[in-house]
């Protein structure tokens, strides 16, 4: 048999300095393994109050009736399915209001605006900046890809949402409430 001694007081040094590696590595698995991964991450829990968000007078959730008062007789109106379901889409100038029908009624699921300072009431407007956008709903928004021009604002994906478009500069060009899928 081979027996092989080591001169533990040459050796030492070396011996500290792979016990310190390994410890360091052990924090950095440690630190990793506690971080959660991408498919476990929740968004922000900062409730967005839908019922206080109105965009041009129109919140989601609101009585069809409601609408009618406030924005009176649709320019045009047609059904459209959309993922959750059919909506009548009700086209005023300078905002749609998609409406869905339940066993409760007839009740907004989605508002869209795209024509300039209409928006969120006393909040932000198409054509702000979106660093506005980041102020007032830090930490729910996000975007929705590195590349998009697409940001929403929400509290989890599964949930009523703030939808907002750009432009390359940043400016806001639609807003919109939309029901996630």
């Amino acid at each position: 048999p081979c027996v092989v001694i080591l001169d533990t007081v040459k050796y030492m040094p070396i011996m500290k300095n792979i016990s310190s590696t390994f410890a360091l590595v052990g924090v950095w698995i440690s630190l990793l393994q506690a971080l959660p991964s991408a498919a476990n991450m929740r968004f922000p829990t900062k409730k967005i109050n839908f019922d206080r968000t109105f965009i041009n007078g129109v919140r989601y959730g609101m009585n069809n009736r409601t609408v009618l008062q406030k924005l009176g007789k649709p320019k045009s109106s047609k059904e459209v399915r959309l993922c959750y379901g059919k909506v009548n889409r009700l086209n005023y100038p300078g905002i749609i209001v998609d409406i869905q029908r339940n066993n409760q009624g007839e009740f907004v699921s989605g508002i869209e605006v795209a024509q300039q300072n209409l928006g969120i009431d006393g909040i932000v407007k198409v054509g702000d900046s979106i660093s506005l956008v980041k102020k007032a709903y830090s930490p729910n928004i996000f975007r929705a890809n590195d590349r998009s021009n697409q940001w929403y604002a929400r509290p989890n994906p599964s949930e009523v949402s703030l939808g907002f478009k750009t432009n390359k500069a940043g400016t806001i060009v639609k807003i919109s409430i939309e029901v996630g899928c």
